[in-house]
Formats: C-alpha cells, structure tokens, sequence
C-alpha cells in the first residue's frame, strides 16, 4: 500500500471511530483481517477490512454477519487495490449488495497550489469545536449550533438518493472537538455543506453536497477551498477525501489525486 492510497483509507477509518466514540460505542480490531465500528446509535457495524487472505474471506463475511446486531443491516469497506479479487464474489454469495462506491483521493497542501481567496459566504457552525483551541485560529463568521439540523437536511438532500436524512448521527458527530462544519449561506440560508475531521497529520473532508437547486454555481469548490485554506493556515501538510462519481470532476478540478477506489458493500 503506497502512502496515499493509505491515508485515504485512514481518512475513510477515522470518521468510523471518530463517531463510534462520541457516540459511545467501541471499536472491535479482529487483526489482520478487518475492523469493526460500533456505535450505540445511528451507524452500527461498520467493518473495513485490512489484508485477509483469499481463502479466509468468506469465514470473515459470517463472521461479521454472525456479531452483527439483529435488525440491523452491516456493512463492509475496502479499497479495491488491497483486496483479493474473489471479494465481490462472496459478498453477494453472502447477500451484501454494492451500495457505494467512492474515489479515494489525496491533496498535497504544501507542493500543490490552490485557490486562497476566502469566500465571504462560508461559515462555521459553532459546535464542540468551539472548544478546540485549533479552531479558534481558523474562526471567522459561525452560526449557532441550532442550524445544525438545517445542515443535516440541507446535506441529505445533496447526496439523494444514498443518504437518509439521519439528524441523530450528526447530533452524535458534532460532539466531537475535532469535528468542524462548514455551511455557504445563500440569503441567510444554509445551501451547501461540508465536514472536517481535524488530525494531526491526515485530516479527512466529509459531507460535501449542494441540493439540485444551487449545483453549478461553485459552491461545493468554494467550500472545499475554505477547507484547504484553514487546514493550511493550521499547518497541516496532507488531506484525504472519498469522492463520489458526481463529486470525482469537483476535487479533480481543485488539484486532489486519486489514491484507490474504495468499495462499500451493505446487507438489506
């Protein structure tokens, strides 16, 4: 695994514990095989998987699907390029379905050049954040933690049909100090979204989308800018992101390269 590939997979990962954690579940490592993310709301039994081997593949698919919660559906992630090639094969024998599949994709903040105009439109929403000395230095204009369900909403309708609007799970990430989110406010109301996991090294962007009503009009890029720039202005080096086909022209556009193609297959 060259390094890129693997911190877009490690930017894919920390979002999972991340809300495992505020969440007040745990995370379960069944090494070297895979990974699972449990929370005691929202996402439950997310697995990724790290490097099994061929011929363990289909144990480690019953598995999972033995330890997951009843009732609830499990899902599993992996890169494409890491995996053994009989993967899809026994996921559907096993009765996964692909639901997502995503550009795993890398930026380089200190050889790469972008954009450093501040769109006066973006804000952040003051939430656990406010807390975190980090995010003081990047503060400009926020809005108050009540409009996060605004975001919620917003974002969900820009990722339809393959979000469901899920304020619970945002309710639970936002408790994070590390968690930042950004809004493009259009006469006051929220019109675009996106997410920062704060790392040290690889911080990951999440939850860009813009509603059909507000697409062409460079409002996912501008937000996406503003991220860079505050990352940047944070001393940061490095940042991942997993790209849908239809975000894939956006970030492509901006200067990030893809890393891998990373998979998430879900039982019904």
């Amino acid at each position: 695994m060259n390094d890129q590939m693997k911190l877009a997979m490690d930017g894919q990962e920390d979002i999972c514990i991340e809300y495992a954690l505020v969440s007040g579940g745990n995370v379960e490592k069944h090494e070297p095989d895979y990974v699972t993310y449990n929370s005691l709301s929202g996402w439950y039994g997310r697995n990724c998987f790290i490097a099994p081997e061929k011929e363990e593949i289909d144990r480690i698919v019953k598995e999972i699907l033995e330890r997951g919660k009843q009732g609830y559906p499990t899902m599993i992630t992996y890169a494409e390029e890491l995996q053994q090639p009989n993967c899809a094969e026994v996921l559907e024998a096993n009765g996964y379905s692909l639901f997502l599949t995503q550009n795993g994709m890398f930026f380089d903040l200190v050889n790469t050049p972008f954009d450093e105009e501040v769109c006066p439109d973006i804000v952040t929403i003051d939430t656990a954040c406010i807390n975190n000395p980090e995010y003081q230095k990047i503060r400009q204009k926020s809005i108050s933690e009540d409009r996060v369900h605004e975001w919620t909403e917003v974002m969900t309708e820009g990722f339809k049909p393959e979000k469901e609007l899920e304020y619970e799970v945002y309710d639970n990430l936002v408790k994070s100090e590390n968690m930042i989110l950004y809004a493009f406010l259009k006469e006051g109301k929220i019109a675009g979204t996106s997410m920062i996991l704060l790392r040290e090294n690889n911080s990951g962007i999440h939850e860009v989308a813009v509603p059909p009503e507000n697409r062409h009009k460079k409002i996912a890029t501008k937000l996406v800018l503003r991220i860079l720039q505050d990352l940047k202005k944070l001393g940061r080096t490095e940042v991942s992101l997993q790209a849908s086909p239809f975000g894939y022209p956006v970030y492509s556009a901006i200067g990030f390269q893809e890393t891998c193609h990373i998979h998430t297959w879900k039982t019904q």
